[in-house]
């Protein structure tokens, strides 16, 4: 099985799901330095993700902090908007400075319209970027997979040459897109951020916020950091 918040063994099963990245510590503990950290990129995600609107920046946090807590909520973030207006900078924040790498699949379409789904096995964060762009038929069968697998508490697990199983489910799906990917009205189980678009393409701004706010205040982020501060390279 599959269970965050559960030990190695337990009951009369083996429970091969990673650790989180980090342990809980509480906020006042932290330096002011961190805490200064921490609101810019809260008011990034205000200002850019929920263009600095109350109610969805409030729900968007408390879908964060569920999911950080181990547990698997009832909707998925769909975040709209051009390229560069900023939605790879919170993928990657959530990715490898929150969850972790072990913890999070970034991924296409494939476990969504074919039969193998084995990559989602132990995985909280489900990170699907850009989507291609359906018919509305095609939408249609993707989305109802997609929708039970939001909301049900178990999912089916199939690998080719294996048995399928059934374990339990603690997929938080996120979807990343260019485009308009959803095509119906049910919106129960999407919930949408239109991107704000004043920081599209400002090199400067997310360069200074990831310089700020990547790192693990005090682990040693290795050669990876330049793949994530390369002002060339860099994707908002």
């Amino acid at each position: 099985t599959y269970e965050i918040n559960k030990p190695v063994l337990f009951d009369d099963k083996i429970n091969l799901c990673p650790k989180m990245k980090h342990e809980y510590v509480p906020f006042e503990s932290f330096s002011d330095e961190v805490k200064e950290s921490v609101q810019r990129m809260l008011d990034y995600q205000f200002e850019v993700l929920c263009s600095s609107k109350k109610e969805p920046f409030d729900h968007w946090i408390k879908w964060q902090a569920n999911m950080i807590r181990g547990n698997k909520n009832d909707c998925c973030p769909y975040l709209r908007g051009q390229q560069g207006a900023g939605k790879s900078t919170i993928s990657e924040f959530l990715k490898y400075f929150v969850v972790g790498e072990q913890l999070t699949l970034t991924t296409g379409s494939d476990p969504l319209i074919q039969q193998f789904n084995n990559i989602l096995s132990g995985k909280l964060l489900v990170l699907f970027e850009e989507l291609e762009n359906f018919s509305i038929s095609q939408w249609i069968t993707v989305s109802t997979k997609l929708k039970r697998q939001i909301t049900d508490p178990k999912i089916i697990i199939a690998e080719k040459y294996a048995n399928s199983y059934e374990t339990v489910n603690m997929n938080n799906y996120m979807l990343l897109s260019n485009h308009d990917a959803i095509k119906d009205d049910e919106g129960r189980r999407y919930f949408i951020l239109d991107i704000s678009h004043h920081r599209m393409q400002d090199i400067e701004y997310f360069y200074s916020l990831r310089k700020e706010c990547f790192n693990d205040y005090g682990d040693e982020l290795g050669g990876f950091n330049n793949d994530l501060l390369d002002r060339k390279e860099i994707k908002t």
